[in-house]
């Protein structure tokens, strides 16, 4: 394993500018202006720090596989949750952090973040959005270049899984998974294949894309979505994607299906979070486990709260739910 440094101990904001100016005298790539810019703009004030975040790579199945980690300084001396964001086909660990602010969030909440890149399509030039794109093997007939690829997801995030623990101290009773619209897919996925060891899962923007007939030990769900998804309509139906037609299914049908595999109560529960935003929630499965769904009134196929992306494409953000927030206090209450 290699791992290398992409920020330094930042204790002020005002040494962290120094910094910034530092790297633009020196004439650095603008890449790295960009992402080191990238990473202090999360701070929230002169006191909030970034400590650590790392690029590492692991040898998996004959790739070099990619991925960003970041752990708060205070807790190297305990336990912590670990969180595995997944980030959508064409991105990256690196995008998905910033859409999702997730780095802000584990720094406030003490727990360790990773964030993993997908495969490209092609090995032998640089991922790009454009015509290279990471996906993720999200389940069988989904289109994506890893599932076309047939590349083995589910044991590299296992592997990955065990990489960290071996690096941190992981309280393994609180794995999660997250994950927006390939990686979304994904994260059903894992939650799924990976029961034996993920306490809980929050895609945002995608449905579970394979059948799945039992989990080996509960695994709690959070599922959010926007009502006007173009690119995954919540209702399901046929879908366009690069000429192929693609039949989705609803966020209802995988919601209730979770809900089925945990042994909820047949009748959900119903509450309105704010005047956009709609909660429902299967009580009462298995050892203390839940399926819940949030719809977002009248948002698109984006990170709710977070950065608004390809809004021609992707239709409207909304900051009408933090999804970063509201995803860490579901998890918060679904340890193992």
């Amino acid at each position: 394993m290699a791992s290398k440094s992409d920020g330094a101990l930042v204790r002020d904001w005002r040494v962290a500018d120094q910094l910034v100016q530092g790297i633009v005298m020196s004439r650095m790539t603008a890449r790295l202006v960009a992402f080191l810019a990238s990473l202090f703009a999360t701070v929230a004030s002169p006191a909030y720090a970034i400590d650590r975040v790392q690029e590492h790579t692991l040898q998996f199945g004959g790739t070099a596989r990619t991925y960003l980690v970041y752990a708060p300084k205070r807790i190297e001396q305990r336990d912590a949750a670990l969180v595995i964001a997944l980030h959508g086909n064409g991105g990256s660990g690196e995008n998905f952090l910033k859409q999702g602010k997730w780095v802000k969030k584990a720094h406030a909440e003490g727990f360790i973040l990773v964030a993993p890149d997908g495969v490209p399509e092609r090995d032998d030039k640089p991922a790009r959005f454009r015509d290279n794109r990471r996906s993720w093997n999200a389940g069988p007939e989904t289109g994506s270049s890893a599932q076309l690829r047939g590349i083995d997801d589910v044991n590299f995030i296992r592997a990955l899984i065990a990489e960290v623990k071996r690096d941190h101290r992981i309280d393994t009773r609180r794995i999660y998974v997250t994950g927006f619209s390939n990686g979304a897919g994904m994260a059903f996925r894992v939650g799924a294949e990976l029961s034996d060891i993920i306490a809980a899962i929050a895609p945002v923007s995608n449905a579970m894309l394979l059948p799945v007939e039992e989990l080996k030990k509960p695994v709690s769900l959070l599922l959010i979505w926007g009502s006007e998804d173009p690119l995954n309509p919540i209702d399901g139906g046929v879908v366009k994607r690069s000429g192929d037609k693609r039949t989705r299914p609803s966020a209802a049908a995988s919601w209730t299906r979770w809900a089925e595999l945990l042994g909820c109560n047949k009748t959900p529960h119903a509450s309105k979070l704010s005047p956009a935003v709609e909660k429902q929630t299967y009580a009462s499965c298995r050892d203390g486990s839940a399926a819940e769904f949030i719809k977002v009134d009248g948002m698109g196929h984006q990170w709710p709260g977070g950065e608004v992306v390809m809004r021609v494409v992707s239709g409207p953000g909304s900051s009408a739910l933090d999804a970063t927030d509201v995803i860490w206090t579901f998890f918060q209450a679904h340890s193992r």
